[in-house]
């Protein structure tokens, strides 16, 4: 038990403080947690683990059974909320991602950027988020929507911020170590959310019974920490066949199907074929070296089949997810509606493009009145297209391509040593699933829907660029 404790203590630490969290928002009078939620930036500022605080605000954002999801000023069930003047306040997470930043530059920790891979690109995007700001206030921008782009510049802020929180590789392994147990706690949760057709924030308070997904009638969709469950799935097959990753393979195994087990339960087909074309990269860029893993893969998900043999919730959902999945069969076949499933093809998709014909197409609307009038972040390309323009849609695609290629470059560049010659070749697997994810719901872009979204981006990148960067210092040239 101390041993069991000793590897995972960050992870048994983040859930106490999460059950605090919970005790604070729901139990403790507005007036006085709004204080202790400001004391607890002190040890955030302090501590040298960001990783762990990075941890920390992911799984606020995620809320886990419906917890912290309170979006209305005087939510009960919501972090707290900083009023300054009338109509103008901010959370503890913007104040939470701000100290992220402000840290980054008061540590004098900035000789880090030099080595930062990607720099290059990041000062394209900075170029371009500055002429999309100008066009905004070129096309019209209301003083309603001038606090919304504000958050936004704050979210965004992570990107450059994360760099500084994930500084070596045993920061990456102490981060997944604290994350991957979740993917766990997901599972249990859609559980309980089927078998109660309510989420724990029912609990809490009794207004509120479910804050994502659906727990009633024929067609359940239950939906818990799906962004944690997509760091954990790339996670594990990042580090699958690494040898001294610090996680055996049998728990890399049972992550990783557990996370997309997890995810096939929830009936999103978007998320359900990002992940599957995940597996398919996997399975292609290590194929030569795939030998007892396909094995290992069956035996895993043998066992899995048992569970789910003996646990008649989560199979009776896998079968109502796959009838959901079937839909795209419709599709295919030429039904844009997908059997009245998807609306997006036939209404979202081309509202977003009518507000593109009005923008300056070039450019695209920015953060205009005309990008909150015809936005929508349920089509993600196509409102890529409408912020950005044509210009900002190539640059972005553009960059996706650069972070998916990036290290498979590099191996051929470089001689290697077998262990990151492992993670090289599982870098780029995230990026498709994240853009099939992106045609359905906005995961990429200058759009910060989602700020947990955003979260796992900044981390990714930062990885990334983490473990490129060591594998160029301790390989040749060829």
């Amino acid at each position: 038990m101390i041993r069991l404790y000793n590897l995972y203590k960050y992870f048994f630490q983040l859930l106490i403080l999460v059950v605090l969290t919970a005790f604070g928002v729901y139990f403790i009078p507005p007036q006085f947690n709004k204080i202790i939620f400001l004391l607890l930036l002190i040890p955030v500022w302090k501590s040298k683990n960001d990783y762990f605080w990075f941890a920390y605000l992911l799984i606020l954002l995620e809320a886990p059974g419906g917890l912290f999801s309170g979006t209305r000023l005087n939510s009960p069930s919501r972090l707290p909320i900083y009023t300054f003047a009338p109509n103008v306040s901010t959370s503890f997470t913007e104040l939470f991602i701000l100290l992220f930043l402000v840290k980054s530059f008061y540590k004098n920790q900035w000789y880090r950027y030099k080595s930062f891979v990607y720099r290059k690109w990041y000062g394209y995007l900075g170029f371009l988020l500055i002429i999309l700001l100008i066009m905004s206030f070129m096309l019209g921008v209301s003083g309603n929507h001038f606090i919304p782009i504000l958050r936004g510049l704050i979210v965004l802020s992570l990107y450059v911020s994360t760099i500084f929180i994930f500084k070596k590789e045993e920061d990456i392994i102490k981060f997944f170590k604290i994350i991957f147990p979740f993917a766990f706690i997901a599972i249990i949760l859609q559980i309980y959310d089927m078998v109660n057709h309510q989420q724990l924030v029912a609990h809490f308070n009794p207004l509120i019974s479910t804050t994502q997904g659906v727990l009633t009638g024929d067609e359940m969709r239950p939906i818990e920490l799906a962004v944690t469950l997509l760091f954990c799935f790339f996670g594990s097959l990042l580090f699958l066949g690494k040898d001294n990753s610090g996680f055996s393979q049998s728990y890399l195994l049972a992550v990783n199907i557990t996370s997309y087990v997890s995810i096939f339960m929830t009936g999103t087909r978007s998320w359900i074929l990002g992940f599957t074309i995940m597996y398919l990269f996997y399975f292609y860029l290590n194929y030569k070296r795939l030998g007892k893993k396909v094995i290992a893969f069956v035996i895993a998900i043998g066992f899995f089949l048992i569970i789910i043999f003996i646990t008649p919730q989560i199979g009776n959902q896998i079968n109502i997810a796959s009838k959901r999945l079937a839909t795209i069969q419709e599709l295919v076949a030429g039904d844009l509606t997908a059997g009245g499933t998807l609306s997006r093809i036939t209404e979202r998709g081309p509202r977003v493009m009518e507000g593109f014909k009005n923008s300056t197409i070039i450019f695209g609307a920015g953060y205009s009145d005309l990008y909150f009038d015809y936005g929508d972040t349920h089509v993600g390309f196509q409102n890529n297209l409408l912020q950005s323009g044509l210009i900002g849609f190539f640059i972005l695609i553009s960059f996706a391509a650069t972070l998916f290629f990036t290290p498979l470059r590099n191996l051929k560049k470089f001689s290697y040593r077998p262990d990151l010659k492992t993670i090289l070749h599982n870098l780029p697997l995230l990026i498709p699933g994240v853009l099939i994810i992106n045609s359905a719901t906005q995961f990429w872009g200058f759009d910060t829907n989602g700020i947990s979204r955003v979260m796992l981006l900044a981390a990714y990148i930062s990885i990334s660029s983490i473990y490129i960067q060591a594998y160029r210092n301790q390989a040749y040239t060829k």
